[in-house]
């Protein structure tokens, strides 16, 4: 599944995200890069 979330600020976009089930690999695109999540390869999220 493809699943683009988008609204304002604050409102709790990447909260529904990350509570689905796993596996997840999210991508965020505004954030900058003081506030990127960190991650890892494809490979190795998915051992």
């Amino acid at each position: 599944m493809l699943l683009s979330i988008e609204g304002d600020e604050a409102t709790g976009k990447t909260t529904l995200a990350y509570s689905a089930p796993l596996p997840i690999v999210g991508f965020a695109y505004d954030m900058g890069i003081e506030r990127a999540i960190k991650g890892g390869k494809y490979e190795e999220l998915f051992k």
